[in-house]
């Protein structure tokens, strides 16, 4: 089941590189990509209203939305890397103290007092208590 967890974390932040990338994409667009139309063929691109400096204007603050969002994915997609190899060794220290706790689970030393401390829990219910 923590494998699940790897994968999904891997998933969302390969998805955030990709939509990093198509909103920087059209930031780059409605800054570099301008036609007013004012030739022939009239093809308008990016242009909104009748005046150039009101365009780029326009253009200016569609690019800096579409920045940002990309530089919000951008940071969660290293989030989701992060939390990607934090899961990784949270389930490997989970695998290595299970392992340990199954394979030594009779032989873990019981200090009631002072003369019994080397005593293992396997010795203390044979009753070899006295026999050191």
């Amino acid at each position: 089941m923590k494998t699940e967890g790897n994968k999904i974390w891997k998933g969302l932040s390969g998805i955030s590189f990709v939509l990093t990338t198509v909103f920087l994409g059209l930031g780059l667009d409605k800054m570099f990509n301008y036609n007013s139309g004012e030739y022939y063929p009239y093809e308008y691109h990016n242009a909104y209203v009748g005046g150039d400096a009101y365009n780029y204007i326009i253009n200016g603050n569609y690019a800096t939305g579409f920045f940002v969002l990309g530089s919000m994915f951008a940071l969660m997609g290293i989030g989701f890397i992060t939390l990607y190899y934090l899961s990784k060794i949270v389930d490997g220290q989970s695998k290595a103290l299970a392992g340990l706790q199954a394979g030594s689970k009779a032989e873990q030393p019981i200090c009631t007092d002072s003369q019994d401390a080397g005593l293992t829990a396997t010795e203390e219910m044979n009753g070899l208590e006295g026999e050191h």
